[in-house]
């Protein structure tokens, strides 16, 4: 899976952080991230890989829930223990951690030890009434440019289906 490890010379490794950056499915990269993605690594005492999931509208969905499953998997196959991985991501990278936890207990793999959302988007279809109510207290994307961005990863699909939304299903086994 591409991406990149990021860690501090001299961290000792006691497990990893699997990070999953927002960018609304259609931007983000390592260098907009790599100083937060070290920091959360460092401070959780992880040594922390970024995936570079593939990017709507060119790779809609389901490619980026697809790579992160795959980069998961990685982990587990290289041999990491489960309940030493960490999850982690924010805005679109926070619906693909959820996405990705609703996929682990789908295949019954090894649950990871823990997980963090950092705002993350949780419905796709825009109807909770919290997106109107506080429109004017995000100060840093507008409903219509988050509107535009999860259409394009959407790319024609129903935002209401069971695994879209990770309000929609069951939390169970998380």
């Amino acid at each position: 899976m591409p991406g990149a490890w990021v860690t501090r010379a001299g961290q000792a490794e006691h497990g990893v952080l699997l990070y999953l950056h927002g960018g609304g499915f259609v931007i983000g990269s390592l260098s907009g991230y790599r100083h937060l993605v070290a920091r959360l690594g460092v401070a959780a005492g992880l040594r922390a890989y970024f995936v570079d999931y593939r990017l709507a509208p060119e790779h809609p969905c389901p490619a980026a829930p697809d790579d992160a499953l795959a980069a998961y998997r990685a982990l587990l196959e290289a041999g990491h223990d489960p309940a030493r991985i960490a999850l982690a991501g924010d805005s679109a990278g926070g619906w693909l951690v959820a996405r990705l936890l609703r996929d682990i207990a789908r295949l019954e793999l090894p649950m990871p030890g823990r997980a963090a959302f950092l705002s993350p988007i949780t419905d796709l279809t825009f109807s909770n009434p919290s997106m109107t109510e506080n429109r004017s207290r995000d100060p840093l994307l507008p409903v219509s440019w988050a509107k535009r961005s999860v259409a394009a990863f959407l790319a024609g699909q129903d935002a209401s289906a069971v695994g879209l939304s990770p309000l929609s299903g069951a939390v169970a086994g998380w």
